[in-house]
């Protein structure tokens, strides 16, 4: 055996063997070509196994390749990227479709140019699980592992990288370039042209022997030395705003290019991915038949498996309860009336904090174990739990999770961190992994990752299940306690910035009810789901909590001041069939379940009366949802007033030497 290379010696030997696995490599010839919509065209064909497209962009688009579609970005901070895509063996038609909205809301689409890359096939599958295990070796310092991918390393002798391959991995490599590269780059400099690419034959034998190598040293380390330390269920998720950095005709787009991509990786790798927010299905229902028919038999298959059960991934906290009730009725009959079943997986990844009824809500709606990732996000107090029985105010109890993240790619620091933060180890730790907020969901080398740490040393064993997996595997369990509100120690600003958004969600709220109500006292049988559904949209978590763009803020003001407005007059026209309109009579309609009395605007015969900034309002009583009809005329005085030891009272209202005041 050769020196031991250390982490850096590992991944600069790697690169060169990635750049000599590239055995083909030409910049593609696409042009514009969208008739309604910038697009970008080619074709390719591809005589060679294990052929790439990278496409060389900042933002975010839709990559068509034949049939499949793939999900391209990158975000200008370098965080999300996903632009190195496998495409099939044979003639090959390209559709670039640009966003006009990047990962996270940048205004950005800069498109400069797109490659294809054929690369040896045992030489880059070895790249691929080498590479990851690097990563895992440098995440946990094990000297073991190190040892094994030096075996590994040295079954490969290199004969020579050509200038052309080293230029191809300047621009895409899985493993990171030695930092002299960028200096070659960056300085024009040319490396010896005469040196030619390795035989493919010969790199081929010797990295097939290189992978059996380091195959057969991860299973003698399993055995041996390490065994499993813990085990993660995993299942692809992309948590996508319906409104946030942008407005909602973009995560329309969002939503599309996501699940398109998802399929698309289910033809290659084994998929699980959870789909939340009911309102998506709607829109894909209303909008791309193709499409809804594809999850149709994805959810049979178990590839998509709906989760959530709400309209939209809401806030609990700011708006009222009958609203939480209706998200549920409104995702549950959603998916009921698109899959043929509800579903039993509660899922609020981002909400800003849980009301303490919500159990008792969750429970009445079917669900049975509620995940969340947002109590991580406290400032202050680190929450106690990953995996806890939730107790709502009423006494109803439900399982929950608290996950790590909702947007991991699997990296092993991630998947340790996972596995640490979980606090029953002798239960299942749970992981959503794929990209999120902009949307992309999983990648394939997030897949790869999820096969290769499957099986490797020092690490959690990842599975790849779905929530009903993990709820059978943690249902019987013992578990800590957590009663009532699950307070976030962060966003509290939240609650009191966009009032005029939130007053017009809570107008809305009212006014709705009083709209159904109204109608069935006067026996209309009419659904107001259309209505209810508009407002829904409006209380998803960043909308209502106005964390959200001004263009995107504006765009549901003026939404719900429609909504408002048609409420309105919904009611007018309800009470105007029903009651007919009299002189000198005034009709007092009470949508409580209760007697009220209260006041109202006009000139009742008989009632206390009182002038307010020049109009007359009256003291009346109604019966609980009715109606009352009241003569217009002189009122009575109140009642003089009273004052004894202990009280003030005036007919109307009581006050008590402690201050309480009583009508």
């Amino acid at each position: 055996m050769s020196l031991l290379r250390d982490i850096r010696g590992i991944r600069t030997e790697l690169f060169y063997i990635d750049s000599a696995s590239t055995i083909q490599f030409r910049k593609l010839g696409l042009v514009e070509c969208g008739e309604y919509q910038r697009e970008f065209c080619g074709e390719v064909f591809v005589d060679m196994d294990q052929p790439f497209i990278f496409v060389d962009l900042v933002g975010e688009g839709t990559l068509i390749i034949n049939d499949d579609k793939y999900a391209v970005y990158k975000a200008p901070d370098g965080g999300h990227d996903n632009r190195f895509i496998p495409i099939e063996k044979g003639h090959n038609k390209i559709i670039l479709r640009p966003s006009v909205v990047g990962p996270f809301g940048e205004k950005l689409f800069d498109f400069r140019g797109a490659y294809l890359y054929v690369k040896e096939p045992w030489t880059y599958r070895f790249v691929i699980e080498a590479s990851l295990l690097t990563d895992l070796a440098e995440a946990t310092g094990d000297a073991a592992l190190i040892k094994a991918i030096n075996y590994a390393l040295d079954q490969i002798e290199l004969e020579g990288v050509a200038n052309w391959q080293i230029k191809a991995s300047t621009i895409y490599s899985i493993t990171k370039p030695p930092f002299y590269i960028g200096s070659l780059k960056y300085y024009g400099i040319e490396i010896d042209p005469s040196v030619e690419p390795m035989d493919p034959g010969k790199l081929a034998e010797m990295s097939r022997r290189a992978l059996e190598t380091l195959r057969n040293e991860l299973s003698r380390l399993n055995i041996e030395i390490r065994g499993s330390e813990g085990v993660l269920y995993a299942v692809g998720h992309a948590h996508i705003d319906v409104s946030w950095l942008w407005t909602p005709d973009v995560t329309r787009h969002k939503v599309k290019r996501t699940l398109y991509n998802v399929l698309s990786l289910s033809k290659k790798y084994d998929m699980k991915f959870v789909l939340s927010n009911a309102i998506f299905i709607k829109w894909i229902r209303e909008g791309d038949e193709e499409l809804f028919k594809k999850i149709v038999e994805a959810v049979k298959q178990g590839i998509i498996i709906p989760v959530g059960g709400m309209w939209v991934e809401s806030d609990t906290n700011v708006i009222g309860g009958e609203s939480l009730v209706r998200q549920f009725l409104y995702g549950q009959r959603t998916l009921l009336e698109a899959f043929g079943r509800i579903t039993e997986i509660g899922w609020l990844p981002d909400t800003f904090g849980f009301t303490a009824s919500l159990p008792q809500i969750l429970r009445k709606s079917g669900i049975k174990i509620f995940f969340t990732h947002k109590l991580y996000w406290n400032r202050q107090n680190r929450f106690p739990y990953s995996l806890f029985r939730w107790v709502g105010v009423d006494g109803s109890d439900i399982i929950a999770v608290n996950y790590a993240t909702y947007g991991s790619d699997l990296s092993p620091r991630q998947i340790i961190g996972a596995w640490k933060d979980h606090t029953s180890p002798e239960r299942p730790g749970f992981i959503a992994f794929g990209h999120g907020d902009g949307g992309g969901g999983p990648t394939w080398l997030m897949m790869e990752r999820l096969k290769i740490y499957s099986r490797a040393p020092g690490v959690p064993r990842l599975v790849l299940a779905d929530p009903y997996q993990y709820y059978e595997a943690v249902k019987n369990s013992e578990l800590p306690t957590w009663r009532g509100e699950l307070y976030l120690e962060i966003h509290r600003g939240t609650y009191s910035t966009g009032h005029r958004l939130k007053k017009l969600i809570r107008l809305s709220e009212e006014y709705l009810k009083d709209l159904e109500v109204i109608s069935f006292m006067f026996g209309e049988k009419r659904s107001y789901r259309d209505l209810w559904e508009a407002l829904l949209e409006a209380e998803f978590h960043d909308t209502a909590s106005a964390t959200l763009v001004r263009e995107a803020y504006e765009y549901y003001v003026d939404n719900l001041t429609k909504l408002l407005r048609k409420i309105e007059e919904e009611i007018n026209e309800v009470v105007s069939r029903n009651i007919s309109p009299s002189e000198n009579k005034l009709s007092v309609i009470n949508t409580l379940p209760w007697g009220r009395v209260d006041v109202v605007k006009g000139r009742v015969r008989g009632a206390v009366q009182q002038i307010i900034d020049g109009e007359v309002y009256s003291l009346v009583d109604a019966p609980p949802m009715g109606v009352k009809v009241f003569e217009e005329g002189e009122g009575v005085f109140a009642e003089p007033m009273k004052i004894d030891g202990v009280k003030i009272s005036n007919g109307v209202l009581e006050i008590d030497s402690e201050g309480s005041i009583r009508d």
